[in-house]
């Protein structure tokens, strides 16, 4: 019997029908979290050993990281005009402190939502061992900027790059050399693609390890904080932030999430932002295309804001503040509102470094038991990646807002932002005042 061959039509739909079978990498991702967790619990401390596939998974991502801050920000400073750099930073300004507003409205509100319980008490593992101090002038100034290259030192990194940048916009002559950059920069992003598609075997090894060796019994008292934060950081990270874009601008806040997605829950997964900064970068210019805002201006403001943004408290770090009036209330001993305005004040310039070097120094402030902050880093474990989920959505949206912003695109509907507004302040009081009601 004479086999028919297969037309090219009949092949190229077979094709497009198996592709769209295939799950999206989110939902890989998704999956590959799943059977980590099922793993991590049934085989317990034995499946430790596949920690390692994740940590390759890890350093492959980290690899793009460093290249892609220096490329992007001396290229996307250097295309500009000085005038149009001025516009930028008095844009994106603006939205980063009306971010901080947010955070630490969020911050209040949480103290609000502790119940009255008098039966807290202090409970430590062990002393908190003397931590070394940070060399802030290493940690800001690139004296050497191959030593701060080589020692993964980003707030050094940045400001060599801004530094370069500002320099290359008064030089003439300067296409051939941002073009080449460009072409490094385009490099790294599909490197940073190809490795994002093996997320769901990364992050199935790390779920898997830390399922394995968790302690359960850790996360008895400490529902209070677990709850509360993870309420909090889903309501910015899911309505808050990625609707107030489609309000002011026109990407729909559905578009946003679904193109953003797999960087998202990567980084949710891996619990580390700095990895997919390449990757939200890539999303963000495809989503700018996608709604026709594409151009010089939007695109030079999404490679300087995604990197920059890193390096300032975003709403993510600025969460774990919370952690402070929740010791305070954990040990009996409450953060008294008189003492929230230094509280406040001094957690936000704190946060320009490292939280586990800011966070010590707040609880020393508030005079509370530096021991409280063993007790911060086995909460984190839980926390932390909900903080990461949402240190990107405040990216996304930060770069997206600052784009649509030096364009001429934001667009205040009155309508539809009292509406916003309305439903935000109802989501808001009914999480914080459900959940002291629930405690209590």
């Amino acid at each position: 019997m004479k086999t028919v061959p297969e037309s090219p039509d009949t092949s190229l739909s077979s094709e497009v029908s198996r592709k769209r079978r295939r799950p999206s990498l989110s939902v890989q991702v998704f999956i590959g979290m799943g059977l980590g967790v099922v793993a991590g619990l049934f085989f317990g401390e034995i499946i430790e050993p596949v920690q390692i596939l994740g940590q390759v998974f890890i350093g492959l991502l980290q690899m793009t990281v460093l290249p892609y801050i220096l490329v992007s920000l001396i290229a996307g400073i250097g295309k500009l005009s000085y005038a149009e750099m001025r516009l930028l930073t008095v844009q994106g300004g603006r939205f980063v402190l009306l971010f901080w507003a947010i955070a630490l409205l969020f911050l209040v509100l949480f103290a609000l939502a502790l119940p009255s319980w008098e039966s807290a008490t202090f409970f430590s593992n062990s002393l908190v061992a003397v931590k070394e101090q940070v060399d802030l002038v290493q940690l800001y100034i690139p004296a050497n900027p191959f030593s701060s290259l080589s020692n993964s030192l980003v707030p050094a990194i940045v400001i060599f790059s801004l530094a370069i940048g500002l320099a290359v916009i008064g030089v003439p002559n300067k296409g051939n050399f941002i073009d080449d950059l460009d072409v490094v920069s385009e490099a790294i992003m599909r490197i940073a693609g190809f490795v994002a598609r093996l997320a769901p075997i990364g992050v199935f090894a790390l779920i898997a390890a830390a399922a394995g060796t968790l302690d359960i019994e850790d996360l008895g008292r400490l529902q209070v904080y677990i709850l509360t934060y993870i309420g909090a950081a889903l309501l910015l990270s899911l309505w808050i932030l990625p609707v107030l874009v489609g309000v002011l601008t026109p990407i729909p806040t559905r578009r946003l999430l679904a193109v953003s997605q797999d960087a998202l829950v990567t980084a949710f997964a891996t619990g580390s932002l700095l990895i997919v900064l390449p990757l939200l970068a890539e999303r963000m210019k495809d989503l700018l295309q996608e709604v026709r805002m594409a151009g010089r201006e939007t695109e030079s403001a999404i490679d300087l804001v995604v990197p920059i943004n890193f390096n300032l408290p975003n709403l993510g770090k600025l969460m774990a503040l919370a952690f402070v009036p929740f010791a305070g209330w954990f040990i009996g001993s409450t953060v008294g509102f008189e003492q929230f305005p230094l509280f406040l004040i001094s957690g936000l310039l704190s946060f320009f470094g490292e939280v586990v070097v800011a966070l010590p120094f707040l609880l020393d402030l508030m005079y509370l038991p530096a021991d409280m902050f063993e007790l911060f880093l086995a909460v984190d474990v839980f926390t932390g990646r909900f903080g990461t989920l949402l240190a990107g959505v405040h990216t996304v949206v930060l770069a997206l807002l600052t784009a649509a912003a030096v364009s001429g695109q934001i667009r205040l509907h009155r309508g539809r932002f009292v509406r916003y507004l309305v439903i935000s302040i109802v989501l808001t009081i009914g999480l914080f005042a459900g959940l002291r009601l629930f405690y209590e």
